[in-house]
């Protein structure tokens, strides 16, 4: 890192100052050098680096790489899905090298993604107003769409809950669930029975808060038949309700997600969108995007049409997408984002 470097964080647009940067970019000029922000912080822990660097010798066999500055944009401890989008400040804090990342997945590796091409060396020396005062302005706007859990184990815990929920929710409510005592409410699901409490269920779902407070035959005989709804999806359901934690998500996270949409239990449906856009693949992308537009699902299906995008080459090859497959909403809306990136591509 280098002395006397400024980092200004407001909501997520940063502004990072390289002091001096003509005076040593020139010095520098015929050998590599590197610039590594402070840490950036996004959230708690959750923090990221920009790194602006100027390569000493060709990069992957392309000479003109040596002739500019790379911008990198590198997360650490947390990762998301989003846009990033650099750019230099001038004098008047206009903006200039618009370069984005739109959509995009950033590890937690710190491995993170690098524009090899951001700026020309030259345009320093034609357009000084890029260098106030001797500085290099780097903007950069952090655009964090959701965060996506990197837990290496198969139970789900939502971290966004705050420890004392965890802690609370866990240790106090899943013993109360599993053991079924003093239970007043039994859903019976596929020929088998799920014991619960009204007041906890109520309490996290307005669909069981309503079905109870009115007078209906679940409400008078404490009994109530689950028929769309497969056994597993509506125990983890229930679970989550009670601890904040999905067991062996892998294998219920369709079901649940519309199990969530329809008993409004957003947080749970949240932790199904995010574990399903990590397991985008050919194979799959239709059946979740479909899955996505008829519940309601649009983190998931942002997710989805932007992986269909970006991987366009390689999913069209596919023996398993048929985008003739594909919801007619969806197909509309994957062809429209294709032609938008197309356009860009050709603007630039």
């Amino acid at each position: 890192m280098l002395d006397g470097d400024e980092v200004s964080l407001k909501a997520i647009e940063v502004k990072w100052v390289i002091k001096d940067f003509a005076t040593k970019s020139t010095s520098d000029s015929a050998h590599e050098f590197k610039y590594v922000s402070p840490p950036i912080s996004l959230n708690k822990s959750k923090r990221c680096r920009l790194i602006v660097k100027h390569p000493a010798r060709a990069e992957q066999g392309n000479k003109s790489c040596k002739e500019f500055l790379s911008v990198s944009f590198a997360a650490y401890h947390c990762c998301f899905e989003g846009t990033v989008t650099f750019y230099i400040l001038d004098c008047s804090n206009g903006k200039h090298y618009k370069s984005k990342f739109e959509h995009y997945v950033f590890p937690e590796d710190g491995a993170g993604y690098r524009f090899p091409k951001f700026i020309p060396l030259s345009a320093f020396d034609s357009n000084p107003f890029l260098l106030p005062g001797g500085n290099l302005i780097i903007g950069c706007t952090i655009q964090v769409d959701f965060e996506i859990s990197c837990n290496p184990t198969n139970d789900i815990v939502v971290d966004a809950l705050g420890s004392s929920f965890f802690e609370d929710k866990l240790g106090k409510y899943q013993e109360l669930f599993e053991s079924e005592k003093y239970s007043d409410v039994k859903f019976v699901v596929q020929g088998k029975d799920i014991h619960a409490h009204k007041n906890v269920i109520a309490s996290q779902s307005p669909v069981f808060a309503a079905m109870f407070e009115h007078e209906m035959n679940e409400c008078n005989q404490n009994v109530v038949d689950i028929i769309d709804i497969p056994y597993r999806a509506m125990y983890e359901l229930f679970r989550f309700i009670y601890a904040g934690t999905v067991k062996d998500i892998d294998d219920v996270a369709m079901d649940l997600l519309i199990a969530s949409e329809k008993y409004l239990i957003k947080d749970l449906k949240t932790v199904c969108e995010k574990h399903l856009a990590r397991k985008l693949s050919p194979k799959n992308i239709v059946s979740y995007l479909n899955l996505a537009e008829l519940h309601g699902a649009s983190q998931l299906k942002n997710r989805g049409i932007a992986f269909v995008t970006k991987y366009a080459d390689i999913i069209a090859d596919s023996p398993h997408f048929d985008v003739c497959k594909l919801h007619t909403n969806v197909m509309r809306e994957v062809f429209n984002c294709m032609a938008k990136s197309k356009k860009r591509k050709l603007d630039e």
